[in-house]
């Protein structure tokens, strides 16, 4: 099972437009691939920024470029670098 995190920072004053944009991007991905899509965030901020983190779990090998597809086609503002990690399951010790 492969995991997708997106982390990037948002401004506060920008919070309220940028949630519904990422929503609608991430019930298409859900839809598209039937995955399950969480959008969380760190409780502090800092200097006005707040920490969002984008999760998609157990995606195919073919949603890498549909996510970045959707975010270029999101014309989502650039308020800083969007990180990507992604995790596999570990496997079991036999």
């Amino acid at each position: 099972m492969t995991d997708v995190f997106v982390y990037y920072r948002v401004r506060r004053e920008h919070a309220a437009q940028m949630r519904p944009r990422i929503s609608v991007l991430q019930a298409a991905l859900a839809q598209d691939f039937d995955i399950h899509a969480a959008l969380k965030r760190r409780p502090d901020e800092i200097d006005g920024m707040q920490t969002w983190m984008e999760i998609y779990a157990d995606v195919p090998d073919d949603f890498l470029p549909a996510l970045q597809q959707a975010v270029v086609d999101a014309r989502l503002p650039a308020e800083g670098e969007r990180h990507l990690e992604i995790f596999v399951d570990l496997p079991e010790c036999a």
